[in-house]
């Protein structure tokens, strides 16, 4: 099991924490976890906290998600504080990864571009 934490909001995971509404709080969550977790005292934080945590951001705004930990949890009838910490290493595996892929797409389209080219006979490369 893990969090999901996601976000409309740009650049919210780089922040040391993050404001929820509490509405938002196990709103897409299965209903017998949902019943297991629903009242958010100190048992239900500190199992939380010991979970890792993916933390999403929307579509559209296009930034990669991120994996790290829940520190702390602070609620009220309205509101739910998190706060966290990122797994650096994840994020420069993440970003090597995604640059990699990047360049693989890249030489697959000259790849495809040169193929075009001596289909139609211009044999250049």
């Amino acid at each position: 099991m893990y969090n999901l934490l996601v976000t409309a909001e740009d650049s919210a995971w780089d922040k040391p924490n993050y404001v929820y509404d509490l509405t938002r709080y196990l709103e897409y969550m299965d209903d017998k976890l949902r019943a297991r977790l629903k009242l958010l005292d100190e048992s239900v934080r500190n199992e939380l906290m010991k979970l890792p945590a993916l933390f999403a951001y929307e579509t559209p705004v296009g930034a990669p998600a991120r994996v790290g930990r829940i520190t702390a949890i602070h609620n009220n009838t309205r509101e739910v504080r998190v706060s966290f910490t990122l797994d650096r290493q994840v994020a420069r595996d993440a970003a090597a990864l995604h640059s990699s892929t990047k360049m693989t797409l890249r030489q697959k389209d000259r790849l495809e571009a040169d193929i075009r080219r001596r289909a139609a006979g211009d044999g250049q490369a």
